[in-house]
C-alpha cells in the first residue's frame, strides 16, 4: 500500500508538468548536427561569426503566365516582400545588413551604387575641371597683376595662392562643388612650390606665359596630383584632365561632358554623353534616382541598355536570380532570400517561422495566379518540431488502444488490462518528469526523443507487466497461495527483467556516444524509458496484486481449442529444430548473410527536407526550386579562404590585393575542371566567371564597380574571403560525394603547388555538411556496435557466469538482426522511399540487440529453473519454449504493435523507424526465440 501510495502522489503532486510537456520540449535540431569539428562545422563557424545572418528562409514566386521579369512582376514582388518585412513578428528580427536579396532588390541596389558612383565622378570631373583649368586661368591673370604690384616672384606666387584658392571655393560653391575645398588647398599648395621654382629662373611676362608655364607643369611633372588623393581613380582622372584637354574649353559643359565619358566609358559617343549628362542633371542628386527608376526594369528586361551596365552582367545576373536560360520567356521563377538575424532556437526567431508558416497561405491567395513557396532548413525544423509535437499525442493515443485490444484478446479479462493500464500511466508520468529534468539539465530533448521515449516506455512497461502478470497466473494454478505465487514469479522473472532493462539501457545509451544531435536525444530517451518501465514494473505490479483478491483475476471462459491447435503444430516444428541443430543453425546463417547483403545493396538515405513529407511547406519549397530554378540552388558549397595577415584579400588602404585574389581564382579553376559544378558567385568570381572577363572593356568605371562587387564576398576580417559553388546532383546523391571529396583533395593539391601552405580552406554548406555527417556516421556505427556488443557480452558473462553462453546470445541476436535488416530493407526499396534513413540501422542494432537479449535472458532463467528438475537439456529447452512462448509472444507482439504505431506519423523517416524496429522485434520473437536460440543452446 506504501508502495502504491508513493508512485500515486509522486504522479498527482507533479500533474501539471506532465500534462503540459509541450512547454518543456527544445525544438527539432538540424537532425544532422554534430558536436565533432568537421572542417564543414569549422566553416560554418566561421560564416556564423563574420556575418549577421543566424538564419534565412527563402520564397519562391513563380509566373506560370509569363516571365517573372516585367513591371507587373516587379510590382507584385515589391508588395510580398513589404508584407515580410513589415510584419511585426518577422520584420524587426530580420538582418540589419541585407535583410533580403531579390533580382529587383539587388538589381536596385547595384543600379543606385553604379549610377551614385557614376553622378559623384561626374560631379569630381566637373569639379577637377573647374579648380584645375579654372583656377589656372585665375591664377594666371591674378599672378601677372601681383608681380607688378611687388616685383617679387615668390610674394607675387603666396599672394595668388591664396586668391586663387578664395576664388575657387565661390566658384566650387556655385557649382555644388563645396565638398572638393581640400582638394584645391592640395593642389596648389604643390603646384605653387613647382610654379615658384621655374617663375624664379625665368620671370613670364604674360599673361599667356603663366598659363603656358603652368600648364607645361601639370602636363610634364604630374607627381604632385598622387598628393590630391590616395583614391587610384581620383588621381587617374586628374591625369587624364591634365593630359588631354583642351584649357580654353573649361566653362563648354558639352566639351566637359565628352571628356568625362572618355574617363568613365572610354567613349564618347552621343549615347554616352546624353547618358552621363541625364544622370548628373546639372548637380541634381535626384537625378541618379530618376535614372535609376527610369532604367531597371528596361535594363533587366534587355528592353535597353545603359553605358555602365554590360549585356554579359545582366546576363550573368538573371541566371544568378532567375531561372533564365536562351530568353526572357524562360524566366518564369525567382528566388528571395530573407536573411534573419535570429534563428529557431531563439523563442523571438521560432515565432517569427512559425508567422511565415501562418501567413504563407494568405500570402498565396493574395498572390493568385502567381505560385507562391516557402523553404529553409529552419523553416523546415520548426515546421517538423510542430508536426512532431502533434504526433506525439497521436501516437501515445495509437499505442494504447493497441495495448488495450492486445491485452482484452490475451487476458480475457476486465481487470488484468485495468492493472497493466494503470501500471502504464503511472510508468508514463515518472518518465516524463525524468525527460523534464534531464533535458533542463542537457539544454533540451526534442520531440523525436519524446516520441521515442513514449514508444520505449509503453512497449517496454507492458512487456514487464506481462512477465510478471503472465507468470504469477501461471504459479497461481500450481498453489492457491497469492504470496507463495508471487515469490516464484519474482525468482523467475525478476532477475531477467533486471539484466534485460540495464541491457536495453546500455543498448540505447550507445546511442548517446554518437556525435549527433539526434541519436543522443534518441538514446537518452531510450534509457530513461528502460530504467523507468522495470523500477515501477518491479515495484508497483508485485504490490497491486498482493493487494487484489485472487478471484478478480478469473478469465473470461472462451474456446481456446484453434489456439492451441497452433501452439502444438508450432512446438512441432521446434522439436525438429532441436533435434538438427547444425542445419537449422547453417539455414539461418545463409538467410542472415543474404539479409545483410540485401541491406548493404539499399541506398542510405542522409536527406532533410527532399524526404519531408509533401504537405510540409518547405518540402513543397525545395521541389519547386529543384523543379523549375535547379539543383545548384539547392546544393551549394561555400568554399571559405583565409590568407596571411601580410598578404589580406583587402588592403589598409581599401584596394584589393589581386596577389590573392588570382591564387584563390586559380583554385576555383582548377575545381571547375575538376568536377564541373557551377561557380555562382564569389570573390573570384563576382558574376559567376572569373573578375577579368568582365574587363573587356577597358573602361576605368566598369573596372570599379567589378572591384566594389568582388569587396562583398570579403568578410570584416579582410583575410577570409568566399565563393559560392553549386551541384547539379542532389542532398544524399553519391555523385555529389565524389565531387566534395574532389573538391578538397584539389584544393589540397593546388595549396602545395603554389606554396601557400600557411593558407586556410574550408569546404562547407549543407552538401559539405551532409558529406562530413555520412563519414561521422559511419564512425558512430562502429563505435556504438563495438561498445553495445563488448557491453552486453559482458553483461552477460556477469549475469550468467558462462563466457560461451554470452557469446552464443550475441551471436543469435546478430543472426535475427541479419534477417530483419534483410526484410526491412526490402520493404523501404519497394514501399518507403527505395533507401534507408541513416538512423535506422544505429537504432535497430541497439533496440534489436538489446531487446534479444531481454527475451533471451527470461527464456534462459525458466529454461535454467526446468532443467535443474529433469536434467535433460533438450527437453528442458522444448519445455522452456512451451512455458515462454506465450508471455514473449504477447511482450513481442504489444511492443512491436507501439513502433509499428510509427507508421501513422506523416515523417518517413519515422514510418522507416517504426517499421525496422517492428520487423525486427516480430523476427526475434516468432524465428530467433522458437528456431535460432534452441538449436544455438543445444
Amino acid at each position: 500500500a506504501a508502495i502504491l501510495l508513493f508512485w500515486i502522489l509522486l504522479v498527482s503532486i507533479n500533474i501539471n508538468k506532465i500534462v503540459s510537456i509541450s512547454d518543456y520540449i527544445s525544438d527539432e535540431g538540424n537532425n544532422l548536427s554534430t558536436t565533432s569539428q568537421s572542417e564543414s562545422s569549422i566553416g560554418a563557424d566561421i560564416l556564423s561569426t563574420f556575418s549577421e545572418v543566424n538564419s534565412s528562409f527563402q520564397i519562391i514566386v513563380r509566373n506560370p503566365n509569363g516571365s517573372i521579369v516585367s513591371e507587373s512582376m516587379y510590382q507584385k514582388v515589391a508588395s510580398l516582400v513589404y508584407n515580410i518585412t513589415h510584419n511585426p513578428k518577422i520584420g524587426p528580427y530580420l538582418s540589419p545588413g541585407k535583410p533580403y536579396s531579390s533580382i529587383y532588390s539587388d538589381a536596385d541596389n547595384l543600379l543606385r551604387t553604379i549610377l551614385s558612383l557614376q553622378w559623384y565622378a561626374t560631379q569630381l570631373s566637373f569639379a577637377s575641371i573647374h579648380y584645375v583649368w579654372g583656377g589656372i586661368e585665375f591664377f594666371s591673370l591674378t599672378w601677372i597683376d601681383q608681380y607688378n604690384s611687388t616685383n617679387s616672384t615668390s610674394l607675387a606666387t603666396t599672394i595668388t595662392k591664396q586668391l586663387t584658392t578664395n576664388y575657387l571655393e565661390t566658384l566650387l560653391d556655385s557649382f555644388n562643388e563645396s565638398r572638393y575645398y581640400s582638394f584645391v588647398d592640395v593642389f596648389y599648395d604643390e603646384m605653387s612650390k613647382s610654379f615658384n621654382y621655374f617663375a624664379n629662373l625665368s620671370t613670364p611676362t604674360s599673361e599667356e606665359d603663366v598659363f603656358n608655364l603652368l600648364s607645361s607643369i601639370i602636363r610634364a611633372n604630374s607627381t604632385f596630383i598622387s598628393e590630391v588623393s590616395t583614391d587610384t581613380r581620383q588621381t587617374q582622372l586628374l591625369e587624364l584632365l591634365s593630359d588631354n584637354f583642351n584649357s580654353s574649353e573649361w566653362q563648354n559643359a558639352t566639351y566637359s561632358y565628352e571628356k568625362i565619358a572618355e574617363f568613365l566609358f572610354d567613349s564618347n559617343n552621343s549615347f554616352e554623353v546624353d547618358f552621363i549628362r541625364e544622370v548628373y542633371d546639372d548637380g541634381n542628386i535626384q537625378g541618379f534616382i530618376d535614372a535609376k527608376n527610369k532604367y531597371l526594369l528596361p535594363v533587366l528586361t534587355m528592353e535597353s541598355t545603359i553605358p555602365p551596365i554590360t549585356e554579359d552582367i545582366i546576363l550573368t545576373f538573371l541566371r544568378q536570380y532567375t531561372n533564365y536560360k536562351e530568353s526572357m520567356d524562360d524566366a518564369d521563377t525567382t528566388i528571395i532570400t530573407f536573411n534573419m538575424a535570429l534563428n529557431h532556437l531563439n523563442e523571438e526567431g521560432k515565432a517569427a517561422y512559425l508567422e511565415i508558416l501562418e501567413i504563407l497561405p494568405s500570402i498565396k491567395e493574395e498572390n493568385e495566379p502567381l505560385e507562391i513557396y516557402a523553404t529553409g532548413i529552419d523553416l523546415f525544423i520548426v515546421e517538423i518540431s510542430q508536426d512532431y509535437q502533434n504526433q506525439a499525442k497521436k501516437t501515445d493515443l495509437i499505442v494504447i488502444i493497441t495495448i488495450v485490444v492486445i491485452l482484452l484478446l490475451v487476458y480475457r479479462s476486465p481487470i488484468l488490462p485495468l492493472i497493466q493500464l494503470f501500471v502504464l500511466a503511472i510508468s508514463f508520468g515518472v518518465s516524463r518528469l525524468l525527460f523534464i529534468g534531464i533535458g533542463s539539465l542537457t539544454g533540451g530533448l526534442d520531440s523525436t526523443s519524446l516520441i521515442i521515449l513514449s514508444v520505449t516506455l509503453l512497449g517496454a512497461t507492458t512487456d514487464y507487466c506481462v512477465f510478471l502478470m503472465g507468470d504469477y497466473l501461471l504459479n497461481l494454478k500450481k498453489t492457491n497461495s497469492k504470496y507463495s505465487a508471487l515469490r516464484t514469479t519474482l525468482r523467475r522473472t525478476s532477475k531477467s527483467i533486471i539484466i534485460a532493462s540495464i541491457s536495453l539501457s546500455f543498448g540505447f545509451g550507445g546511442l548517446v556516444l554518437s556525435s549527433f544531435a539526434l541519436a543522443t536525444g534518441m538514446g537518452i530517451a531510450g534509457i530513461i524509458g528502460f530504467l523507468t518501465s522495470m523500477v515501477v514494473s518491479l515495484t508497483l505490479v508485485p504490490a497491486i496484486l498482493i493487494l487484489l483478491n485472487q478471484n478478480v483475476l478469473t478469465k473470461w471462459k472462451v474456446n481456446l481449442k484453434i489456439f492451441q491447435k497452433r501452439k502444438g503444430s508450432i512446438m512441432k516444428y521446434v522439436k525438429k529444430a532441436v533435434q538438427k541443430p547444425k542445419k537449422v543453425l547453417l539455414v539461418f546463417v545463409i538467410i542472415s548473410l543474404v539479409g545483410l547483403g540485401i541491406f548493404i545493396a539499399v541506398p542510405t538515405d542522409y536527406a532533410q527536407i527532399s524526404s519531408a513529407p509533401q504537405s510540409y511547406q518547405s518540402r513543397q519549397g525545395l521541389d519547386a526550386i529543384t523543379q523549375h530554378m535547379g539543383t545548384e540552388y539547392i546544393s551549394q558549397i561555400s568554399l571559405l579562404f583565409k590568407t596571411t595577415e601580410l598578404e589580406p584579400f583587402i588592403f589598409s588602404n581599401g584596394s584589393l590585393n589581386f596577389k590573392s585574389i588570382n591564387e584563390v581564382l586559380i583554385i576555383i579553376e582548377a575545381i571547375k575542371i575538376e568536377t564541373n559544378i557551377t561557380v555562382l558567385a564569389g570573390l573570384s568570381h563576382p558574376f559567376g566567371r572569373p573578375y577579368y572577363e568582365h574587363f573587356q572593356n577597358t573602361s576605368l568605371f566598369v573596372t570599379e564597380e567589378i572591384h566594389i562587387l568582388m569587396k562583398n564576398f570579403v568578410f570584416s576580417d579582410e583575410t577570409y574571403a568566399i565563393v559560392y559553388c553549386g551541384s547539379q546532383y542532389m542532398e544524399g546523391d553519391k555523385r555529389l560525394d565524389e565531387q566534395i571529396k574532389t573538391i578538397r583533395k584539389t584544393i589540397s593539391e593546388i595549396i602545395e603547388q603554389r606554396e601557400i601552405t600557411e593558407w586556410q580552406t574550408y569546404a562547407t554548406g549543407f552538401a559539405p555538411v551532409l558529406y562530413d555527417s555520412k563519414t561521422g556516421i559511419s564512425f558512430d556505427f562502429n563505435l556504438i556496435f563495438l561498445f553495445v556488443s563488448v557491453t552486453i557480452t559482458l553483461l552477460l558473462f556477469l549475469f550468467l557466469r558462462n563466457f560461451f553462453m554470452s557469446v552464443r546470445v550475441l551471436i543469435t541476436i546478430l543472426l535475427s538482426l541479419g534477417i530483419s535488416l534483410g526484410l526491412f530493407s526490402l520493404c523501404a526499396l519497394i514501399f518507403l522511399g527505395g533507401s534507408i534513413y541513416w538512423i535506422v540501422p544505429l537504432l535497430a542494432y541497439a533496440v534489436l540487440t538489446a531487446l534479444g537479449l531481454d527475451f533471451d535472458v527470461l527464456f534462459l532463467g525458466i529454461f535454467q529453473d526446468i532443467y535443474t528438475d529433469v536434467k535433460d537439456s533438450e527437453e528442458a529447452i522444448v519445455e522452456a519454449v512451451d512455458q515462454t512462448m506465450n508471455n514473449i509472444s504477447v511482450a513481442g507482439i504489444i511492443m512491436a504493435a507501439t513502433y509499428f504505431s510509427l507508421l501513422f506519423t506523416s515523417s518517413i523517416h519515422m514510418q522507416q523507424l517504426g517499421l525496422g524496429l517492428g520487423i525486427g522485434i516480430l523476427i526475434d520473437v516468432f524465428v530467433s526465440r522458437l528456431f535460432i536460440v534452441p538449436p544455438a543452446i543445444v
